[in-house]
């Protein structure tokens, strides 16, 4: 094994911190003036093209973010600074590898947590917005030098250390995500172009309809926005988040009578789809795939995470693409698979409620809903609701109730989440009593969950009141969810919680019963994904995106029947430590990417 870390040009506006990796390093002010190389027998810094690259012949790299420093190693591979024929066996990423052990994924942190000792990343400063040259006149070269080659060190000691404790399938399915994302999903580039385009044109048709554009203000100032509603006489909420109820409530109010609300509204709402289409646009590559950025292990229960707010330079969150179209524009559908092949999208049937049930033990009802086929329709059948063959198209406002109560009530939501879930995630009016009356009926169907809540709150506690170093929850798969420093706080309202840091290095959360029993399932559900998609590309199949509970395969149209089929095969029977749960999934064949 050799670490190796690469240190590049970034300044303000060319940086990491807002452009995609892939987008950085095939970007035009691409500079990898830096390369440092560490094993027990290397120890070397300096300008890439002096480095013996003979070395990495046949040995796997290690990195603490192969998504940028194997890029840079293949971009300095095209431009010709490495040769062709010094290949390296494979990478490893010590930032993943320090997400499983859940500490926070920069070096500095990692290395803290991991190998108790500080790292002072103050030379970073120097660099910035300076050319090697620049670097050099500084007279700063040296210390640059010095820090490159301890990160080399950092990466190396991480892994020598604690790279036993990654296990070999966390260590393959970080590998197959990162490279799917280099290889990135077919986007039909005139579709995506032209999407942006329309939606560019109705931008500017609502900004009109704003009345304090007309002076050049921006059309989501606040201050304009208060002094128009002053104008007219009306409240404003504190937020106008479309998931606020207040928002809500102050939009259906004010709307129809004052169109620049409703305006305000979808300027908001059209302006994050355009970022997010226009992301897609801008970064399609010539070979008309669009290269994706998803992190392993991004949330501390270990599933994937991606993207961010901000869509500058091609950042794109492919995890949480809206599920139907928004102001005419289809997102999913501008991914669209090239002449001859298609997509096959295979995801897991309310994989999260199966396995809550079978985790309690409710053999009863998992028989149920093996008679059923569907949760949904069993629950609704289990609390006196249904007693027919097909709710789904008997009573679809049934079904979408039984759903809602299903998915967000097994993890102790009160009523007032639920109004706020069933709004705007599955477009139901629900009022106060309604929702009470629906949490009240699932805690009555479920009393194993309910008791596995409190099972999981005593626990909580008893790590907290006996200064525990850590509380641990141990999942069917045989991971290990640990929660560091457990301990009893108050909260801004003087009661006593339980509080614990998910993850070292970030902030400590509240611990309780539903939090826990999600956390569990969660990472539950992550962990038959990973083992389906290990599974999946072991035998052939090429994954282009897994998405929490969904595989998506890139294949011929010719073999998509077949295809699909084992697909959906291998997703269901490769986690053999789940037993008895009755995992299902469905699948679709289609050439563009839908829900």
């Amino acid at each position: 094994m050799l670490a190796v870390d690469f240190e590049t040009l970034y300044t303000k506006e060319y940086s990491l911190t807002i452009m995609s990796t892939w987008s950085y390093v095939y970007d035009e002010r691409f500079d990898a003036y830096k390369v440092s190389a560490w094993n027990d027998d290397v120890q070397w810094v300096g300008h890439p093209k002096d480095f013996d690259w003979n070395l990495i012949k046949g040995q796997t790299l290690l990195a603490h973010n192969v998504s940028f420093d194997g890029l840079v190693l293949r971009r300095l591979r095209e431009l010709g600074i490495v040769p062709a024929d010094c290949v390296e066996a494979g990478w490893l990423c010590t930032a993943d590898m320090a997400a499983y052990l859940r500490t926070a994924r920069s070096l500095q942190m990692a290395v803290k947590n991991l190998l108790g000792r500080e790292r002072d990343k103050s030379t970073r400063a120097k660099m910035l917005d300076k050319t090697a040259a620049e670097i050099v006149d500084a007279g700063d070269m040296a210390e640059v030098d010095k820090y490159a080659l301890l990160d080399a060190r950092d990466c190396w000691d991480l892994f020598q250390e604690c790279g036993k404790d990654w296990p070999e399938n966390e260590r393959v399915y970080s590998n197959m995500l990162r490279e799917a994302c280099w290889r990135g999903m077919p986007v039909n580039a005139e579709k995506a172009k032209k999407a942006a385009a329309e939606l560019k044109l109705k931008l500017f048709e609502i900004e009109r309809s704003i009345p304090w554009t007309e002076d050049g203000r921006k059309p989501l100032s606040p201050k304009a926005l208060r002094e128009q509603a002053r104008i007219e006489g009306i409240p404003v909420p504190a937020s106008l988040s479309k998931v606020d109820p207040a928002a809500i409530q102050w939009f259906e109010d004010y709307g129809e009578k004052y169109p620049w609300v409703l305006a305000v509204r979808d300027y908001r709402s059209l302006n994050s789809h355009l970022a997010k289409v226009a992301a897609v646009a801008d970064g399609v590559r010539p070979d008309g795939t669009f290269p994706l950025q998803i992190k392993y292990g991004g949330a501390h229960t270990m599933r994937t995470s991606a993207g961010s707010a901000d869509t500058t330079g091609g950042k794109f969150n492919p995890l949480n693409m809206p599920r139907k179209a928004l102001f005419g524009v289809d997102l999913r559908e501008l991914f669209e698979a090239p002449p001859g092949y298609t997509f096959i999208i295979c995801d897991y049937a309310q994989i999260e409620a199966l396995i809550l049930l079978w985790r309690v033990g409710d053999t009863a009802f998992l028989e149920r809903v093996r008679s059923e086929g569907n949760v949904y329709q069993a629950y609704a059948k289990q609390v006196g609701w249904y007693s027919g063959n097909n709710l789904k198209a008997d009573n679809p406002g049934l079904y979408q109730q039984a759903k809602v109560s299903v998915l967000q009530l097994g993890y102790q939501s009160g009523a007032a989440k639920l109004m706020l879930v069933a709004q705007n995630v599955y477009g139901m009016d629900m009022n106060a009593a309604q929702a009470e009356a629906l949490v009240t009926a699932y805690r009555a169907a479920n009393p194993r969950i309910v008791q596995h809540w409190y099972k999981h709150q005593i626990a909580a506690a008893f790590s907290a009141h006996h200064n525990d170093p850590t509380h641990e929850v141990v999942l069917a798969s045989g991971r290990v969810l640990t929660y560091y420093k457990p301990h009893v706080a108050k909260n801004i309202f003087g009661r006593a919680e339980v509080r614990a840091w998910p993850i070292r290095g970030l902030q400590p959360s509240k611990l309780y019963g539903g939090l826990l029993c999600e956390n569990e399932i969660q990472a539950t559900a992550r962990d038959v994904l990973r083992d389906g998609r290990i599974a999946a590309e072991h035998a052939g199949h090429k994954i282009v995106l897994d998405v929490y509970d969904e595989l998506v395969e890139l294949c011929p149209e010719s073999e998509a029947s077949d295809r699909a089929k084992d697909l959906r095969r291998l997703m269901i029977t490769s986690s053999p430590w789940l037993g008895d749960c009755p995992l299902d999934a469905e699948y679709k064949i289609s050439p563009v990417y839908l829900k």
